[in-house]
């Protein structure tokens, strides 16, 4: 023990080699003295890390070594080394060495997790101003690491957890970290957490994105900051061509589950979208998605902007959530939709699952709606078959067969499976049902033949009406079930049991039997239960269960039988007694509670008796019940409606032709104009094209002349010189006598004087923008008094002008002669100015007969509102 002592002595030196480096002279040797004694004195101080610093200071303030040791050995309880001993026993009694760690390591995450102590692990962090050794020593075995993603998880504002945290990620064990708020504390560390989420979900193919989307879902939906990010780095990897779909499927997903925790995330999926580019689309989008239902204000500006020529971006509709509100307002038993908007949620719907769009170089190229049409009638057709309060199971049996080629497109095989599982979901459902197999449960195998991608859902939905408990069920209906046989769903008949104790009819086992048979050999019967192997000799060699053929005769003889009613408040006592006060069936035990106290009661006969002459003169009562004032009241209502219907479709085409003839003179003086524009660019390309092209003969010429010149330049010999400076001089010539065009701008100005686009924003078409529209009843008598005023106000206006303007418009001819007098360049000017102010003239007039016949028409529209 000496020997360790001075050998570990080098280890109290400071970082220098100098023992001062652990001692604060600023303290009195005393206080440090009791300051380490009381430590010392603490439980197993001799296991701490710091055990050598303390004695550091003890000794330098003058400590003595026997008081140390005796403090020191009476503290010592070995706890460590008794869990040491302890794990040894374990395994020289034969336990696996990985078990008794694995003991002692959780038994001591317990304790760590029970007694930890944020500030005290900041303190760490304070004190020594470094990563420890033992912490990077820590994270490098599963076990520690999964104790800190659990104190992480329930410390989230410890510094020294979110340090351990990060450099847990740094060291590439980012894919253990699942835990929410442990991944979402740093932007770092969740960033790499889900990189490496989305790679494990991607590579991990379908069964593994099931299990562990749950937590990526967890994960991302933690907060804002996290979905906003996690979905805006998603969108961008979607626009990918290879893993695009997948990781656009992940985002759905995602999306479904924020929804499904009740969070709003559907401005988020509009901002990321194509939607910013539509803001009405998206406007009516955010409405819908945030309350959780479809309108029939928003649908119609889906609709009208779908149908248009230039549609939106399918992408744009295609949101789980709200093809989900699609599924509940179409399909689910008992919605209503308004049959005026019927056809719009059908065709949003449709255009949603069957139009295909082609892009190249973001720019769409080509729609496809070949199947628009079809889609569209086979959702009409399923939703007037599902929905149809009046269509039982029986009835719908006759159309199994439009059904099954319906189904065959995918959003109609959606629609049932989801209408199946909200019929079959009803807990009186299976009580009503009389066939072993209801047709709901057929169309399933009919989905599932043509739709292999709803296999997954077709068997959550057997799951789940496998393990529900059927308690409404009475002793008869149970009893019934363990009379079935598994392979004819249906009653026993002539039971025969196998070797295995299991039973089937006997006609089930000879269809098994024959197909078994073979030519050479005889195959022995496998239990359709158990497996279990039974001798081949034929269905007639195997035992008659006589006893359970007793029970199902009996079974089919008490089940044609009424059922006797029970008591549901006194233990299913039969119902035998009826109240005469109360006017309902009682049990025995009812008669005699303070509820029945001194009522009168007699016997089932005698209350059926007085209880049918009561339902005669009761059906009599309901039949004379005010049928002829309901009957005059209805027919009256729908006169009314009918007259108020009709008034509004004959408004509605007037606005219709009204408009569709201003559509029309608007198209015929576009045409006009655009024409007559096409004309003047004639004009001016016949002015100036000749010009043109003589300027630019001309400036070929100069070319050639300049080439000649750079050619004879270099010639040495006189004679080639001068003959080439003979004809250099002959093209100067040319080139100065050529004269050229006139730089004056032609003068187009009479030609577009009086097209001045300026004017165009003051323009208004008969004041159609202050038409208005329909309202309520209360506000029409304000709103045609306001157009009388307007009118009575343009009236008086205009009136005094059309009277100085129509003696002018009678001295037109007078004034043309007088004007003919002067000489013929200024009568040229006066002709023109006369013909203008002439045009002016009559376009005042014809705007004041106008606006006259206007105020006539409003004021007769006014009075006749009003009924003056």
């Amino acid at each position: 023990m000496d020997e360790e002592y001075y050998t570990g002595g080098g280890d109290w030196e400071g970082p220098d080699g100098n023992l001062d480096d652990v001692y604060d002279e600023g303290e009195s040797d005393g206080k440090v003295q009791e300051d380490c004694l009381q430590k010392f004195s603490s439980r197993d101080y001799i296991m701490e890390p710091a055990i050598f610093n303390t004695l550091k200071r003890y000794f330098q303030a003058g400590g003595s070594p026997e008081h140390v040791i005796q403090l020191l050995s009476e503290n010592y309880s070995a706890v460590a080394q008794t869990v040491n001993l302890l794990a040894e026993w374990l395994i020289q009694m034969g336990v696996e060495p990985a078990q008794v760690q694995e003991r002692v390591e959780n038994h001591l995450k317990s304790l760590l997790i029970k007694h930890f102590d944020p500030q005290k692990a900041d303190s760490i962090f304070t004190v020594e101003g470094e990563t420890p050794a033992w912490l990077e020593q820590m994270i490098a075995h599963t076990t520690w690491r999964d104790l800190f993603y659990k104190l992480a998880e329930a410390h989230p504002d410890c510094l020294m957890l979110n340090f351990t945290v990060k450099l847990i990620s740094d060291a590439g064990y980012q894919g253990e970290i699942t835990s929410v708020s442990t991944a979402c504390q740093q932007l770092e560390v969740f960033s790499r957490v889900l990189r490496t989420s989305l790679a494990t979900l991607l590579d991990g193919g379908e069964e593994n994105l099931e299990k562990n989307l749950p937590e990526f879902a967890k994960m991302v939906c933690h907060g804002e900051h996290t979905y906003l990010f996690a979905q805006a780095m998603m969108s961008i990897l979607a626009q990918e061509e290879q893993g695009g779909s997948a990781v656009r499927r992940i985002s759905q997903e995602v999306q479904k589950s924020a929804h499904e925790r009740g969070h709003d995330a559907s401005q988020i999926t509009l901002a990321l979208g194509t939607a910013a580019a539509y803001p009405r689309a998206c406007q009516a989008l955010g409405a819908m998605l945030s309350k959780g239902a479809l309108n029939p204000a928003d649908i119609t500006v889906l609709f009208k902007m779908f149908s248009s020529m230039d549609p939106p971006p399918v992408e744009l509709i295609r949101v789980p959530a709200f093809l989900d509100l699609f599924m509940q307002s179409l399909f689910k038993p008992g919605s209503k939709i308004n049959q005026d908007h019927k056809h719009k949620y059908i065709h949003i719907l449709g255009y949603a699952a069957s139009v295909v769009e082609t892009w190249k170089k973001n720019k769409r190229v080509n729609i496809n709606k070949d199947e628009l049409k079809s889609t569209s009638k086979a959702i009409e057709t399923v939703h007037n078959l599902c929905c149809n309060e009046n269509k039982g199971a029986t009835e719908l049996v006759a159309e199994l067969s439009t059904l099954y080629q319906c189904i065959r497109f995918p959003v109609v095989a959606m629609g049932v499976l989801k209408w199946v599982d909200w019929t079959v979901s009803e807990p009186r459902y299976f009580q009503l049902q009389t066939d072993h197999t209801p047709v709901h449960l057929a169309l399933l195998d009919e989905i599932c033949t043509c739709h292999q991608l709803l296999h997954s859902q077709v068997l959550q939905l057997l799951i789940k009406l496998f393990e529900t408990e059927h308690s409404q069920l009475d002793v008869m209906e149970q009893l019934e079930e363990e009379l079935t046989c598994p392979v004819c769903c249906g009653l026993f008949e002539d039971p025969r049991v196998l070797l295995c104790s299991h039973s089937f009819c006997k006609k089930c086992l000879d269809g098994l039997l024959e197909g078994n048979r073979g030519p050479a050999f005889r195959i022995p019967i496998k239990c359709p239960t158990c497996r279990k192997e039974t001798p081949h000799n034929g269905a007639n060699s195997l035992q008659i269960n006589y006893s359970l053929r007793g029970i199902v005769d009996k079974f089919s003889k008490i089940k044609v039988m009424p059922k006797m009613k029970v008591c549901k408040q006194h233990c299913d006592q039969p119902l035998n007694m009826f109240c005469a006060t109360d006017l309902r069936l009682i049990c025995g035990f009812c008669a005699t509670t303070d509820e029945h106290k001194g009522h009168g009661f007699c016997s089932l006969d005698d209350a059926y008796e007085q209880e049918k002459k009561a339902f005669g003169e009761l059906q009599h009562e309901v039949k004379s019940w005010r049928s002829a004032d309901m009957l005059s009241c209805l027919e009256t209502l729908q006169a009314s409606k009918k007259k108020a219907l009709r008034s509004i479709t004959k408004d509605a085409e007037k606005v219709a032709d009204y408009f569709d003839k201003l559509i029309s003179s608007l198209e015929c003086k576009k045409s006009e104009i655009l024409s007559d524009f096409e004309t003047l660019k004639l004009v001016v390309m016949q002015t100036y094209d000749p010009e043109i092209t003589k300027l630019s003969a001309a400036l070929e010429e100069q070319r050639g002349s300049l080439s000649i010149i750079e050619s004879f330049r270099s010639a040495s010999e006189p004679l080639c010189f001068l003959q080439q400076m003979q004809e250099f001089r002959e093209k100067m010539k040319v080139l100065k006598e050529t004269p050229l065009p006139s730089r004056k701008d032609m003068d187009v100005g009479p030609l577009v004087s009086e097209f001045d686009v300026k004017r165009w924003d003051s323009l208004r078409l008969s004041e159609v923008d202050k038409i208005s529209v329909p309202c309520e009843s209360g506000s029409r008598t304000r709103s045609a008094w306001i157009t009388v005023r307007r009118w009575i106000v343009l009236f008086l206006i205009t009136l005094p002008m059309s009277l100085l303007i129509l003696p002018l418009l009678l001295d037109t001819t007078e004034m043309t002669s007088m004007i003919q007098v002067f000489p013929t360049k200024r009568s040229l000017h006066a002709d023109a100015y006369l013909r203008k102010m002439t045009e002016i003239c009559s376009d005042m007039v014809d705007a004041g007969q106008e606006y006259v016949n206007k105020f006539i028409d409003s004021t007769v529209h006014f009075m006749h509102r009003c009924k003056l």
